[in-house]
């Protein structure tokens, strides 16, 4: 986490969006995995040389936000490995036993069997079960919302984005992350509907939002709860 008192301007990583219309900033919550928690969107072609100026102008509004995330933030990454892993999407608990062995990972009766060899591998076998329960569940419930809402999308992805819960390409395919799982059902639902409304407007116009609000007339509060729900990622399950 940058400090929001010493070093300014901060470190920040910069990304270029097609999509994007003007500068916006991104503070992400903070990860000893990353360089640097603060990105800063900028459309196609934009001169990089007027980041600086620009995070000059929201020095202010970055320090607040800053200092909000170190107050809010929990690290949940110990030495030790998970003894319980709880994914409120699915409603489901494993409790967790690790052994030395061929990596891999058994499931039985709500008890998750880790086998891993180096002593500090063990969590490269969870994110590969992680990721293939959100495989197993995540296509599912896209393919539910989409006919329920009668938008269409092309073909679906699961990933394990840093930044990011979910995108739609312009050609139609969806990719979502697979730390939905730590997520309640109601943010995930409205995650998948975002991402499907956006294979009608590719941007976030007001004909856009309109289009969000016919299916989830709620959406600005989960829309809020969702900017600020990286944190239920532990971070092992992050990339």
């Amino acid at each position: 986490m940058v400090s929001s008192d010493n070093e300014w301007p901060p470190q920040v990583e910069v990304r270029e969006s097609r999509r994007a219309r003007r500068v916006r900033l991104v503070v992400h919550p903070p990860s000893r995995r990353t360089t640097s928690n603060i990105e800063v969107v900028v459309p196609a072609g934009f001169d990089i040389s007027l980041i600086p100026p620009f995070l000059d102008q929201k020095k202010t509004w970055l320090q607040r936000t800053i200092k909000r995330m170190e107050a809010e933030y929990v690290d949940t990454e110990s030495n030790e490995p998970p003894a319980l892993i709880t994914l409120p999407a699915i409603r489901e608990q494993w409790h967790v036993k690790y052994h030395t062995g061929r990596s891999g990972c058994h499931e039985q009766r709500g008890l998750l069997s880790v086998r891993h060899g180096h002593e500090d591998d063990w969590h490269r076998p969870l994110q590969r079960w992680l990721s293939r329960t959100a495989k197993s569940i995540l296509p599912l419930w896209l393919d539910e919302v989409s006919q329920e809402t009668g938008l269409e999308y092309n073909k679906v992805t699961i990933r394990a984005q840093r930044t990011r819960w979910g995108s739609c390409s312009s050609n139609g395919t969806i990719s979502l992350n697979r730390g939905l799982l730590f997520l309640s059902p109601e943010l995930v639902h409205y995650l998948i509907v975002h991402e499907l409304c956006h294979t009608r407007h590719m941007n976030h116009s007001p004909h856009y939002w309109e289009l969000v609000a016919e299916y989830l007339p709620e959406y600005k509060s989960r829309d809020r709860a969702l900017r600020h729900a990286f944190p239920s990622i532990p971070l092992w399950a992050r990339s």
